[in-house]
């Protein structure tokens, strides 16, 4: 159950906040089950870096996914999932990550995936064996830069 006082701030039942930010800085999340879960939020951060082929060139042809290392959390609707493909340039950027030190990073080749594939269980748990662990800080530029290995 949501606690006490969170759908009567928003003028709502719980069961219907899908994610709120509480005084206390925690981040409410209803996730499939109807359950909620907690996680310390403040401030977003943002994530970028440069996707690159095995000769240096910048690649845009590419999937950037960030995902947490918990797959209890593999579902559609978590805050923590997100992907995006790089510009002409190579260049990703996240903008509006939540803090964690339990993230994963893969980037993969444009063919890989399909758009939105990166919501699917079995796709992460594909991505989970080229991926690498990453923390998104609050308080310091987060840039890390990406090369794409060959299918």
């Amino acid at each position: 159950r949501a606690p006490r006082g969170v759908g009567a701030a928003l003028g709502r039942r719980p069961w219907r906040v899908s994610i709120v930010c509480t005084a206390s800085r925690r981040l409410l999340h209803r996730d499939q089950s109807s359950c909620y879960s907690a996680f310390r939020c403040s401030w977003a951060a943002e994530l970028r870096g440069q996707v690159t082929n095995r000769a240096g060139q910048p690649l845009s042809d590419a999937w950037v996914v960030l995902f947490p290392r918990d797959s209890r959390q593999w579902h559609g609707r978590s805050p923590l999932l997100a992907g995006v493909q790089p510009d002409a340039r190579g260049e990703y950027v996240f903008a509006a990550v939540l803090p964690s030190d339990n993230y994963l990073i893969s980037a993969v080749p444009g063919s890989m995936i399909e758009p939105q594939q990166w919501h699917d269980a079995a796709t992460l748990q594909m991505l989970r064996a080229r991926a690498r662990p990453i923390a998104v800080d609050e308080h310091r530029e987060n840039v890390l830069n990406l090369q794409v290995e060959p299918q």
